[in-house]
């Protein structure tokens, strides 16, 4: 009976803890444009398909509108969205541009992203609803930017499979997209925990027929 409630008790400890997480903030820096990425960005350049992907997350870019000619995807701006440095925007007005963190492992995070504002539209003060999409809910960030300051959005949701960004093609850019996912150890150690539990349930449950016979 003690080794039950000492496997439920650490199991539910390795449940209940949030899981420890890393951080990664796509930037949009460096030599990370064509299809495929790894090219040197000149400004329109298109961004590599996957750019951000790791071996726990798959980052993946839509343009807004689907496109028969060519990849549809995101493109990189080295300034002139507010005061953003290399961005990521898309040129189909009237559509959203998206952003999608996919987990290949354990929950993804989407902490916090920057939204830059292009110059020359009126009016300047813009007011913006950004999409955030999860695999459980839909819900709107507004918010208020200009051709000068850009806006910071912090959203901290999880979700176990995906979280999408959808924000105005066109006329707004994306950065400094700041995401998180566990580390591989903590899941090792869920696991470990999970096991521990089944064998201890598994033993009593042998104990108890033994005891009936």
């Amino acid at each position: 009976m003690r080794r039950l409630a000492a496997a439920l008790a650490s199991a539910a400890g390795l449940l209940g803890v949030n899981a420890p997480a890393h951080a990664t903030i796509l930037t949009y820096d460096g030599a990370i444009c064509g299809i495929v990425g790894g090219d040197p960005c000149l400004d329109g350049a298109l961004i590599g398909l996957f750019y951000g992907s790791t071996s726990q997350v798959r980052v993946s870019y839509t343009d807004g509108l689907f496109n028969l000619a060519g990849p549809d995807n995101l493109f990189f701006a080295s300034s002139g969205f507010s005061d953003l440095k290399n961005a990521a925007y898309g040129d189909d007005p009237g559509y959203n541009s998206e952003v999608e963190i996919g987990s290949l492992g354990g929950p993804v995070t989407l902490k916090s992203f920057d939204i830059g504002f292009l110059p020359g539209l009126i009016p300047q003060a813009y007011n913006i609803d950004v999409g955030i999409l999860t695999s459980t809910q839909f819900f709107i960030l507004n918010g208020t930017g200009s051709a000068s300051q850009h806006l910071h959005f912090d959203v901290n949701v999880t979700d176990p499979s995906f979280v999408n960004i959808q924000f105005p093609a066109g006329y707004t850019a994306i950065d400094n997209i700041n995401i998180g996912v566990p580390e591989p150890a903590t899941w090792t150690m869920m696991l470990v925990g999970l096991g521990g539990l089944g064998a201890a349930l598994r033993s009593r449950r042998r104990l108890a027929a033994a005891q009936l016979s």
